[in-house]
């Protein structure tokens, strides 16, 4: 009797150092938590995971460093296991670094009870699946930029055609009204109707070249461009579009790097911001400019999809306005919004 139970307590010491083996050195973070949800015992793979050591999480619980958003899901699925209407689940959460950042990880819980069956603990596993959660996103980017580009090309299509027709109208439209300022003596009392007029045609005959420039049919004059000079150009413009209740503040880098650019097209850029920025502002406010060299490193590339590494210069456009709902936003980027 006395050996059967030396041999059963040997073949459990066994057990028990296997498991404690396989859970320190298992490729993915495992934990073992109390109902409460203070960590009892952690692995390397899952302090990797989350930056800290094994006695700082030790001295806390899994809600600690539980993304909010995420935490009433998992304690609603906890509470379930506890209840016994599950017996185990899986989610996909987020943690909080200690540095900071989120990691995505797919959790599944287990929970162990005792021979009464009162809860004992919770064996969790816990895979780093952040870098799928970013190509996941990136590819969602990806597909909406296409779907956007395509949407685009449409209308850039439609716009260049109703833009070559709308010319030949205002040609007809300039071209006599021209003729018969030239006709009337300059006193005429027409003349100031005439004035009017070509001055509405010459407003048109501008849109139509903005639309003709989203059409990508007008040709561009890009050329080596000083940013901080074409703000400064526009300077007074701008401050009569905004108004006398909005200050205008420019913060423009010295030594500030040159760029690619056709000039007009930068200026309409402006004049649309400040317009918008107006408008948000019924009250008045601060619109500020400002300029910088930037570098874009491989982070910045992976996080934000588009663009290359390398030297640029940046433009930003800030006011203290209302900003934009969740439906505007959604429409910015959309030609004549």
């Amino acid at each position: 009797m006395m050996e059967a139970r030396e041999w059963a307590q040997e073949a459990l010491r066994e057990s028990e150092e296997r498991f404690q083996s396989a859970f320190e050195h298992a490729p993915i973070g495992m934990a073992l938590v109390a109902p409460d949800g203070r960590w009892l015992d952690v692995n390397p793979a899952l302090c990797r995971i989350v930056g800290y050591s094994k006695p700082q999480l030790l001295a806390t619980d899994f809600q600690s460093i539980t993304h909010p958003d995420d935490l009433d899901a998992d304690l609603g699925h906890v509470r379930k296991m506890l209840d016994r209407e599950i017996t185990s689940y899986q989610m996909e959460k987020r943690y909080i670094h200690k540095e900071g950042h989120l990691v995505w990880v797919l959790l599944s819980v287990s929970l162990v009870r005792d021979a009464e069956g009162a809860p004992l603990n919770f064996i969790s596993q816990i895979q780093d699946i952040t870098e799928r959660k970013r190509a996941e996103a990136e590819k969602g980017q990806l597909e909406q930029m296409l779907r956007q580009s395509q949407k685009l090309e449409g209308i850039g299509r439609l716009a260049g055609g109703v833009a070559h027709d709308f010319n030949n109208v205002l040609g007809v439209i300039t071209g006599f009204g021209e003729m018969a300022k030239r006709q009337l003596p300059p006193d005429h009392p027409v003349q100031d109707r005439l004035d009017e007029m070509l001055k509405a045609s010459a407003r048109a005959a501008d849109l139509t070249r903005q639309m003709l420039a989203f059409s990508r049919k007008q040709v561009m004059h890009p050329r080596a461009l000083d940013l901080n000079g074409v703000i400064e150009g526009s300077q007074k413009m701008l401050g009569r579009l905004i108004g006398a209740d909005v200050e205008l503040v420019l913060r423009l880098a010295s030594h500030l790097g040159t760029v690619l650019a056709d000039p007009t097209q930068i200026g309409q850029v402006l004049m649309n911001l400040a317009v918008n920025a107006r408008d948000a502002m019924p009250q008045g406010g601060t619109l500020a400019f400002e300029t910088a060299n930037v570098e874009l490193d491989l982070e910045y590339v992976r996080r934000h999809v588009v663009g290359r590494l390398g030297s640029y210069v940046m433009l930003a456009v800030s006011d203290t306005g209302v900003g934009m709902d969740r439906e505007t936003r959604s429409h910015i980027f959309e030609p004549f919004f």
